[in-house]
């Protein structure tokens, strides 16, 4: 009873929306302020050691096992309750219903923000016809993180320059998580040379603890309820883990903001079809969440700017995709929540279907698009094949990739078990390509489904840049290529998680000042047309823009050459 009553006044307390941007309380009676995400954890445990124990007790006494007896009750719970996870759409319409006017302003949104009416605008925005896109790779808030840096980063470094001739950004994962913080505020904000520090931080926030309570709070009375029929009508089918990531963004988006005029709070309540309007002001770039439907693994699109149509025209090499729009017509759905949906990262973020749906209309789950493509690349050359129609005249484009790594072939030295006379010398024992024990065997197969998953991917992407860029060739368009890989330190890799440590920042910061990524900038300089002079200035920008580590002794620490 003492444990049941230290439980719910715990969660109540510390229920996400009533926290601060950092998953903590301003303030309390009893002094705590956060809620360590192991807090939560142990919670989860003392929980499961409560109901587990009391099954055993009442159990016993008709010699019932209680392991069988849980899984029969799982099995069957999918016909006894309804605890799926759904994400809210809302209507386009007014009422259910749009005047005439309301549906001519809506096609008039959608034009604005056409992928062709857009190449128009950015390629008009100077003398030469040039303009960027960019793809954000997944990998956690440490992508998230890296997109925010080097995004704001070339905005320090080349100013209007660089994102006027931006037009697409597409996100995957925590590519979409940074991506959804650099647009929160226009690109020509006022004190946008302020905001930038403020994305970055914004990017770099932990949303664990929120994610750590939802699984020790509404996804735990899910799982105890799931075998009692009728018990989804005692809980909110809107609050879970997913619901308190949510709520981490928003209250960023609006603590963040505050010191400089709140620009980008206003992101934080902004449905797709709002920035939808803001693409037809040339306020920002088209942002493309990647994400993909579970049940028929089809890659889902969720952009404001329409990339139509689906069924490609014979000849083209993209094999097809799915939008918001196609899936649920008239149906509209949060920013924040469509970044999510990008970033359902395996059980932190759950897979979730509309709360609900029309009739004729699938419900189909939707989950982190890093399982169709990781590096988001896919999307921008469906994009890009939209934008530019066949008679364009010569036309300049630069694909910006953001990634967390690179993956490459770790191919065998000619050295390796060589030829000694007659025999051949076996590979010791440590090598880490020979002998394996028997957890190789038992893990083998995930870590070869694992491996072949990046590799298809990264293949299958740069096969497919070479024949767009063979096929754009024709329309007189140029495709060039800049990388900004993250790559890890030697002695700590980056966290796959929700929560970055002070090393780990430290680290984002050595990266970009290094040489390497500066290089990079420069060729978005050169892309641009900045001269040389410009281009040296514009780097010292660019490091000076996202403060640099203090001491550069522990840039070579963490990254010794």
């Amino acid at each position: 009873m003492f444990f049941t009553v230290v439980y719910g006044l715990v969660g109540t307390m510390f229920r996400p929306d009533r926290l601060g941007a950092d998953g903590c309380l301003t303030a309390n009676a009893f002094g705590w302020k956060c809620l360590p995400p192991l807090a939560s954890i142990m919670f989860v445990i003392s929980v499961s050691c409560l109901f587990l124990t009391g099954m055993t007790f009442f159990l016993d006494r008709w010699r019932l096992p209680t392991l069988s007896v849980l899984v029969i009750a799982l099995a069957f719970s999918r016909f006894q309750a309804d605890v799926d996870h759904t994400f809210p759409l809302v209507s386009a319409a007014v009422d259910g219903t749009q005047t005439l006017s309301q549906e001519d302003d809506r096609e008039a949104s959608d034009e604005a923000a056409s992928p062709a009416r857009v190449a128009q605008r950015v390629i008009g925005a100077g003398p030469e016809r040039r303009l960027i896109v960019v793809a954000a790779s997944g990998g956690g808030i440490t992508s998230a993180s890296w997109t925010a840096r080097v995004l704001t980063g070339l905005e320090a470094a080349y100013g209007t320059r660089f994102t006027d001739r931006l037009a697409a950004i597409s996100g995957v994962s925590g590519g979409s998580v940074g991506t959804m913080f650099y647009l929160a505020a226009p690109l020509r904000s006022h004190n946008r040379a302020q905001l930038r520090s403020a994305i970055v931080a914004a990017a770099e926030r932990t949303g664990l603890r929120n994610v750590a309570w939802g699984f020790a709070y509404p996804d735990l009375h899910r799982l105890l309820r799931s075998p009692f029929s009728g018990s989804e009508q005692y809980f909110d089918a809107r609050i879970d883990r997913a619901w308190a990531l949510e709520e981490a963004w928003r209250s960023t988006l609006r603590t963040q903001a505050r010191p400089i005029n709140g620009l980008l709070a206003a992101s934080a309540d902004a449905t797709l079809g709002s920035w939808q309007e803001r693409i037809g002001k040339g306020e920002i770039p088209v942002p493309i969440f990647n994400a993909m439907t579970v049940e028929d693994g089809q890659q889902l699109l969720l952009t404001p700017g329409q990339i139509h149509p689906v069924p490609m025209p014979p000849g083209a090499s993209y094999p097809g995709y799915a939008t918001l729009d196609d899936l649920y017509p008239g149906r509209d759905l949060s920013v924040v929540t469509a970044a999510r949906l990008s970033a359902s990262f395996p059980y932190v973020s759950p897979m979730a279907r509309p709360a609900m749906v029309r009739p004729g209309e699938l419900p189909f789950h939707v989950t982190d698009g890093g399982f169709f493509d990781n590096d988001g690349a896919v999307a921008l050359q469906a994009w890009l094949e939209a934008a530019l129609p066949p008679d364009t005249q010569p036309t300049q484009v630069l694909f910006v990739q953001i990634r967390w790594g690179q993956w490459s072939p770790s191919l065998a030295s000619a050295g390796s078990g060589t030829n000694q006379g007659s025999g051949i010398k076996p590979l010791p024992q440590t090598d880490p390509r020979g002998i394996k024990g028997i957890g190789f065997s038992l893990f083998g197969p995930m870590e070869a489904l694992l491996a072949a998953r990046s590799s298809t991917q990264n293949v299958r992407n740069k096969r497919a840049m070479q024949l767009l860029a063979e096929r754009l060739a024709r329309r007189q368009v140029t495709v060039s290529t800049v990388e900004f890989d993250l790559v890890d330190p030697p002695n700590a890799p980056l966290p796959l998680s929700w929560l970055l440590g002070w090393r780990d920042k430290l680290a984002l910061a050595c990266r970009w000042s290094s040489d390497d990524v500066q290089t990079q900038v420069a060729s978005v300089g050169a892309f641009i047309g900045a001269d040389a002079n410009a281009a040296a200035a514009a780097r010292t920008a660019a490091r000076s823009a996202i403060p640099p580590p203090a001491d550069a002794d522990r840039c070579r620490a963490i990254y010794p050459r």
